[in-house]
């Protein structure tokens, strides 16, 4: 079978195909950069709230979680006994 060469096309590794996804990746990048500047982003003090809060709060359900794991299986070994 001849194998044909197309004029003006690449060949090897860079084809046509690999060159439309890289500029495609190039524009979503470009894209995501402009919108990355619309965003409203939280102050330092904000940044520091919101983390106290989540560690916080986190805290305070991992305690109650746990308590209620050792009244639990305190019961349950009374229970069995």
């Amino acid at each position: 079978m001849k194998r044909t060469i197309i004029p003006n096309r690449p060949q090897g590794r860079f084809n046509f195909a690999n060159h439309i996804c890289m500029s495609h990746f190039i524009n979503y990048l470009k894209d995501t950069i402009a919108e990355l500047k619309h965003v409203s982003w939280p102050t330092n003090k904000q940044s520091l709230v919101y983390t106290a809060l989540v560690v916080g709060l986190s805290t305070v359900i991992a305690l109650y979680v746990g308590l209620f794991d050792f009244l639990f299986s305190k019961g349950l070994d009374w229970f069995i006994k």
